[in-house]
């Protein structure tokens, strides 16, 4: 009886060493978060992308709200409500945080409902991502498309200019 017990034990420790090493180690930041908005788990990683540890989140459930940007607070809060609809399907949003070290950041959100064994409504799964590297480079790209746009009409333009200078001349 004292063997089996140490068996299962051991097989409880392994599974949940494994457990603790794949979600401690996403590379995104994880949460799950309760029906009552609590934060029942937040992944390490969210100190890299906001600068806080898990345990200032957990402690203080608003602290994510509070580091939105100012322009995106609304898409945040309207999409925050959420986490008390245990219909609403899985959701993405994108917005806006600024991180402890004062450094503005994109974030791809996306959650979905979460239900135990029984069925019972256990809150959303979230997944956060930093996905300010692929904001910056999208800026880019449609920046020099604007130039790219505004050369091509002084060139017509100049083309036409030319145009009718010939014209005229001939």
């Amino acid at each position: 009886d004292i063997i089996e017990r140490k068996r299962a034990e051991n097989a409880l420790r392994i599974s949940e060493e494994k457990f603790r090493t794949l979600v401690d180690w996403t590379y995104d930041c994880e949460q799950w978060v309760n029906p009552q908005g609590g934060i029942e788990y937040i992944s390490p990683s969210c100190e890299r992308i906001t600068g806080y540890r898990p345990k200032d989140f957990i402690s203080d459930p608003d602290l994510l709200a509070r580091i939105v940007h100012p322009d995106d607070r609304q898409t945040y809060e309207k999409h925050k409500h959420l986490v008390h609809d245990e219909t609403a399907g899985i959701n993405n949003v994108e917005y806006r945080i600024i991180a402890r070290d004062e450094t503005e950041h994109w974030i791809d959100h996306i959650c979905r409902p979460l239900f135990g064994k029984d069925n019972r409504y256990l809150g959303r799964r979230v997944s956060n991502r930093d996905i300010t590297a692929r904001k910056q480079a999208e800026k880019e790209i449609r920046e020099r498309n604007e130039k790219e746009t505004i050369l091509t009409q002084a060139i017509h333009s100049m083309q036409l200019d030319v145009a009718r200078d010939l014209h005229d001349t001939v």
